[in-house]
Formats: structure tokens, sequence, C-alpha cells
């Protein structure tokens, strides 16, 4: 139960990041196929495209999930011990409240701080890369 109302709130933001992210992919899509309907050379067809390297999608998708799951893990296992240490319990509506908020807080905590963990390394690597 207490997991339910962070499940539904991160399923809804992903489903809205999708859909504006289906849409921008379209719009430079669309851009993309008129640039090169103005120039049919080969030559300059290969010539925008390799321009174009910066919009693709980057390898690190894994990394990110990875990251992810490994912080929210990290985030769980602090709140079950931050609650257990206090000895609060399910039965005192106050002390369950207190737990929903510890968990959540917790489980926002690690992930987001997971994620930065993530965008660095994926900055460091794809510097290496560039060098």
């Amino acid at each position: 139960m207490g997991l339910t109302p962070v499940l539904v709130v991160g399923i809804i933001f992903l489903s809205i990041y999708k859909i504006f992210e289906l849409f921008v992919r379209r719009q430079e899509r669309i851009a993309l196929i008129e640039k090169l309907s103005e120039n049919m050379d080969l030559s300059n067809i290969q010539k925008q495209l390799s321009g174009m390297n910066h919009l693709r999608i980057s390898g690190f998708g894994s990394l990110k999930s990875g990251c992810l799951l490994i912080g929210l893990g990290l985030g769980m296992l602090v709140a079950y011990i931050v609650v257990t240490k206090e000895g609060l319990s399910h039965s005192n509506w106050g002390d369950s409240s207190a737990i929903g908020i510890i968990y959540a807080s917790c489980i926002l905590l690690f992930g987001g701080a997971s994620l930065l963990i993530a965008f660095i390394i994926e900055m460091k690597l794809s510097k290496k890369k560039e060098d």
C-alpha cells in the first residue's frame, strides 16, 4: 500500500515524458527529411547525416536504469533501517504516516542521487571518447 502512490506517480511522469519525446523525435525526423529533400545529392546527404550525429541517443540506457534501480533499492533499505531503529509501527496512524513519508523521501532521494551519478559517469565517458 505504501509504494502504490509512488508507482502511480512514476508511471504518470514516465508516460508524459515519453509522449513529449515522441513528438520531439517526430519533429526532428521531419526536419531531416526536409533537409534531405532539398539536397538530393548523395554527398550532401552524407555530410548532413554526419553533422547530425549529436541527435543520436546515447547507449547509456542500461547505465541509467542500473543506477536508478540501485538507488531505489538503497533508498528502501535505508528507509527500512530508519523505521526499525525508531520502532515505528503501522498500528498508530501518526507512525503509519511517518513511515510512508520516510519510505517515499528515501526512495526519491537515493533514486535522484543515483541518476546524478549516472549522468556524471556518462559525461566522463563521453568526454573520454571525444579525446
